[in-house]
């Protein structure tokens, strides 16, 4: 029986997927009878999917990943990601099936927490690994960096709000440009004058990114 981590049940519970956590061991045999693989321990420092071991047909170490179901195409765009890198900087893509949220990837070494390398030693290996795979991306279909900072920001504010699921998306936008709005022309404690902080234009839905709109391929952390 697969031992879900309790961060990736919570992330599914949050998003509404909790079926999903109920109908992992038979997505997990199908997946392994489909893909001839046979699936083992679960690593336990996964957040957004459930991530484990798994052994190919000819014995190739392997990892499948199936990604908690949420709004949006994330394992769309983490398998296009993938692709294209082609295991430059990080790792293949042996398989994928996007509609389930199934990726098979190649297993490489151990982590760099297993390894207990110096910190600064670690940002070396991280940085080299990014400079090697973050490249333009036209024409792939991935989100810009300035359209993912939008919903992001628009996302950690509903939350904050707590708004309620049975309002409609339109009235949710609404209210996040009303709070952003009242945020950034707060007035100090005096009284006299308004906060210096500006609202960002890439981060603001009510204003047009200045910045270029370039997608790059780079997974997910």
């Amino acid at each position: 029986m697969l031992d879900v981590p309790d961060v990736v049940r919570e992330k599914a519970l949050a998003v509404g997927a909790g079926a999903w956590i109920d109908e992992l061991p038979s997505l997990v045999r199908s997946v392994e009878a489909e893909w001839g693989i046979t699936v083992g321990q679960a690593y336990r420092d996964s957040t957004e999917a459930l991530v484990a071991e798994a052994t190919c047909e000819d014995g190739t170490p392997a990892v499948l990943k199936l990604i908690v179901p949420r709004d949006g195409d994330a394992a769309a765009h983490e398998a296009t990601v993938l692709r294209l890198a082609a295991g430059d900087g990080c790792a293949r893509l042996l398989r994928d099936d996007v509609g389930r949220g199934a990726l098979l990837l190649e297993r490489l070494g151990r982590s760099l927490h297993e390894l207990r390398l110096p910190t600064r030693r670690r940002h070396e290996i991280l940085v080299a690994a990014a400079k090697r795979i973050w490249r333009p991306a036209p024409d792939s279909g991935l989100p810009s960096g300035a359209a993912k900072s939008v919903r992001a920001a628009a996302v950690r504010s509903m939350r904050f709000m707590k708004v309620s699921c049975r309002r409609s998306g339109k009235k949710c936008l609404q209210a996040w440009r009303a709070r952003a709005r009242s945020r950034h022309s707060a007035k100090s404690d005096g009284g006299a004058c308004r906060s210096s902080r500006r609202p960002s234009p890439e981060l603001s839905p009510s204003r047009p990114s200045e910045k270029r709109s370039v997608r790059w391929a780079i997974p997910p952390l």
